[in-house]
């Protein structure tokens, strides 16, 4: 018996164990169908070169991490990476969450890219390490697993064409997102007191002012997972109230936590209606009704500068009636592409109409920046259509106005961004203008026939202009270069002016009434021996038709021919006795010849620049 009873006993626990087992195997393969899988890590600098990754992330990728990280990134939403990071690295937070596609993944499925911020050892310099997770069926966990939230990041990963938020327990900051289409609408940044107190409550039936006060409660205090119905038009049309859920979840434990939630209609996600915004029929941007309206939003509750661009292509109707209406929808969808691509998550773009189109900048923290961005969307449209049909030049002009800098309201703004639009047009096309109170106030007010003859008046007094530049910048050493440079543009008809120093590093561009200090693909830094040898006695070149470099400097030839530049004159910066860089003066006109006038008080402007520089 007792050795019945033994054995009795020792196969209750062998099927007891069996039991185990199979559940275990069985929960776990359940689990399974749907989890967030980790697929490496990356870090990243300020300008997003990788530093190091993990063997994870190089497997998924298949290839090394050297160099930016943008190629292992699906090229229509790097910027959306690069934002995060640089949000980062400004200090909005020291974690955050975007949603990306991978170049391995050809770019079908969203990937979390949750980005930590650290400073290397021995250095200043801000490291960001960046985790990509994915969302996979039937596929056990690999790597680090830290998330056990499942659901909310099944949300979250359904919510491209919902409605989203974010809030980060330790900054405060919530975010409320609209995805539309392939752009990404803010319905409201701030702090989550600013939400609940301000910007809320009158957005509310009555009714719904109680439960969403206990849902604010409880996103505070990081309940589980919190959820409120109320009634609002928050999410939608102002004044069309509806019914919304919010639901969200917690996602860290401990006094640091996050919440991930989604809002929904009645209607499922997939027939949301993104905020109440609406596409325009033909094109993948908002329509005239809802880009004017996001923008009277965002002037309400951004608390930085937004920019009202104005855009459209020049003489497109020319385009439609030469090549076809099916051919100027094409072109439209093409310009569309590269405004996104230029933009980012940096702004929102919609129609008011025909090829004008208005685009809602939101994020950008600097002249600088605003420069680069409309500087890329203008040579990428001039160039994407180059060649491509017989005769097709196309090319796109923009007018910009600033809220709430240089205007009180969304009319104020649009009046000034159409009113600089209008003066791209007059000034030659193929521009943009960023409206300036110094410089523009003038212009603004005068007529065409008015500025011809300011302009005229310069022509007619160059020797008063010669001796303003020379006590501004010689005697009284106040230097307003764009402002000078822009009256020696005027004065004998430039259409260039470019001035490169510090041996190439440094540089400054006037062309076609844009004014940078960035360097551009027409840059010549990398001086030809014929160039050097073009210099006369005086430390000039003068460039009277391209033919003359063909065979002494066919590489700035090259980049002259490819500007249509007709005439150029160089003058050369010395120093010590060293050549440190150059300015050119240059014109797209047909004259052959440089007039002994020009030549003289253009090299005089040269030498003004070379002392200013020199500080003698």
């Amino acid at each position: 018996r007792i050795m019945l009873a033994k054995h009795w006993v020792f196969d209750i626990m062998i099927l007891q164990c069996c039991i185990l087992y199979l559940r275990r195997r069985y929960t776990k393969k359940r689990e399974e169908k749907m989890r967030l899988v980790y697929c490496g890590k990356a870090t990243v600098d300020e300008q997003l070169r990788m530093r190091k990754a993990d063997e994870t992330f190089i497997k998924f990728n298949r290839q090394n991490a050297v160099g930016s990280i943008q190629k292992f990134i699906y090229e229509g939403d790097y910027e959306i990476l690069r934002s995060m990071v640089r949000g980062i690295v400004e200090g909005k937070g020291k974690r955050s969450m975007c949603l990306v596609r991978m170049q391995a993944d050809s770019g079908a499925k969203p990937y979390l890219a949750e980005g930590k911020q650290e400073i290397f050892e021995n250095s200043d310099t801000v490291a960001i390490h960046v985790d990509f997770y994915s969302v996979e069926e039937d596929s056990p966990l690999s790597g680090e697993d830290s998330f056990r939230d499942r659901e909310a990041y099944e949300a979250f990963f359904g919510m491209l064409s919902g409605i989203m938020l974010l809030y980060d327990h330790e900054e405060g900051v919530l975010n409320v997102q609209a995805g539309v289409a392939e752009q990404t609408v803010c319905l409201y940044s701030g702090t989550l007191d600013e939400w609940e107190h301000e910007f809320m409550p009158e957005r509310l039936k009555a009714d719904s002012r109680k439960e969403f006060t206990d849902f604010c409660a409880k996103l505070r205090q990081g309940h589980p997972s919190p959820r409120c119905s109320i009634c609002t038009d928050a999410f939608g049309r102002q004044g069309d109230r509806k019914p919304y859920q919010i639901r969200c979840r917690r996602l860290q434990q401990g006094a640091s936590f996050r919440m991930v939630g989604a809002v929904f209609t009645e209607k499922t996600a997939a027939e949301n209606d993104a905020g109440g915004f609406e596409m325009d029929s033909g094109l993948p941007v908002l329509n005239k009704k809802s880009i004017v309206e996001y923008a009277k939003r965002v002037f309400w509750t951004n608390k930085g500068t937004t920019y009202l661009v104005i855009m459209d292509l020049d003489n497109f109707k020319t385009v439609n009636d030469t090549y076809g209406h099916m051919f100027g929808d094409e072109v439209l969808l093409r310009m569309v592409q590269i405004v996104k691509n230029a933009v980012g998550r940096m702004g929102t773009l919609g129609r008011i109409g025909g090829d004008e189109m208005l685009l809602v900048l939101t994020e950008i923290e600097s002249d600088v920046e605003l420069r680069n961005v409309l500087r890329s969307v203008r040579t990428d449209i001039e160039l994407s259509f180059r060649g491509e049909k017989e005769g097709l030049h196309l090319t796109c002009s923009m007018g910009v106005a600033a809220y709430p800098d240089h205007a009180d309201s969304y009319d104020h703004a649009f009046r000034l961004a159409d009113r600089m639009l209008y003066l791209a047009k007059q000034k030659g096309k193929n521009r943009y203008i960023i409206y300036t109170p110094e410089i523009h106030d003038a212009p603004v007010a005068m007529t065409q026939n008015e500025w011809d003859k300011e302009v005229s008046a310069l022509k007619e007094d160059k020797p008063g202009v010669m001796q303003r530049l020379v006590e501004k910048f010689l005697i009284r050493r106040v230097v307003t270069l764009e402002a000078e440079l822009r009256e020696i543009a005027a004065c004998f008809e430039l259409d260039i002016i470019t001035m490169v120093y510090d041996g190439g590093v440094s540089t400054v561009n006037l062309k076609q009434n844009e004014f940078t200090y960035e360097p551009d693909e027409y840059t010549y830094r990398e001086y030809e021996e014929g160039f050097l040898k073009g210099f006369d006695g005086e430390n000039v070149f003068a460039v009277n038709g391209n033919f003359t470099l063909e065979v002494i400097a066919p590489r700035l030839c090259e980049l002259l021919k490819s500007q249509e530049i007709e005439l150029a004159l160089y003058y050369k910066l010395m120093h010590g006795g060293d050549m440190f860089g150059y300015v050119m003066f240059a014109k797209r006109s047909r004259r052959r010849l440089w007039s002994e006038e020009e030549r003289i008080m253009l090299s005089l402007v040269g030498k003004v620049l070379e002392l200013s520089l020199t500080g003698k």
